[in-house]
């Protein structure tokens, strides 16, 4: 399974739906802006998120006197949670403030519940990028024990390894980058998501962390 998201033509002129396949499930989202996009790519790497659905049925809203449709539904262990994508913006008009208490009100009324995500909490530095990029490696099939064991080990004895210094020793072991590419989208070694991926980036394990 490899990136990127495809895009379906719609009669709509005003919108674009990119497909984002599951790559636990496979199921096949559709979203219809790139900043919904952008947050259930993120949800794939959040550990927190158990499930996420982007076929949404609509609510008759009576504070709305017409019918609502949230762009995606989270669940996480804690409960489920209906997402609606906005940009910072538009969600500064009082009007548009006003719409979503009352629309939050009406989820918590019926024991549900709904929260507005804008993009300055899903696009933060170079996170979409580098997920992007990893995207590939949630669906690639687990390196063998040995080789996460190696990696893990050069990462936790190294202060500060950089992605660069990794790459050399383990060319001496005879190992590749995938794994590498693999340990960090499933976090298994991690990095600083914020800032772009490159020679330079510093590496460190959940045990030893920076």
């Amino acid at each position: 399974m490899s990136y990127k998201a495809k895009k379906e033509n719609k009669t709509n002129w005003i919108y674009e739906t990119f497909v984002l396949p599951d790559p636990k499930t496979g199921e096949a989202h559709r979203v219809e802006a790139l900043i919904e996009h952008d947050f259930v790519l993120k949800c794939f790497f959040d550990p927190s998120v158990l499930a996420i659905k982007t076929s949404i049925d609509s609510i008759n809203s009576e504070s709305q006197e017409r019918r609502y449709t949230a762009d995606s539904f989270i669940i996480k262990e804690d409960g489920g949670c209906y997402i609606d994508n906005k940009d910072k913006k538009s969600m500064e008009k009082p009007k548009n403030i006003k719409k979503f208490e009352e629309l939050e009100k009406e989820y918590a009324d019926a024991d549900s519940k709904l929260s507005v995500v804008t993009e300055d909490q899903v696009r933060s530095g170079y996170l979409i990028p580098n997920l992007k990029k990893l995207y590939i490696y949630l669906s690639m099939p687990r390196p063998d024990d040995s080789t996460i064991e190696t990696i893990i080990t050069q990462v936790e004895s190294h202060t500060q390894i950089t992605l660069k210094k990794l790459r050399n020793i383990l060319e001496d072991e005879g190992i590749g980058m995938r794994p590498v590419w693999y340990c960090l989208a499933h976090k298994i070694i991690q990095t600083n998501l914020e800032k772009y991926i490159c020679n330079n980036s510093i590496l460190w394990s959940q045990n030893h962390a920076v």
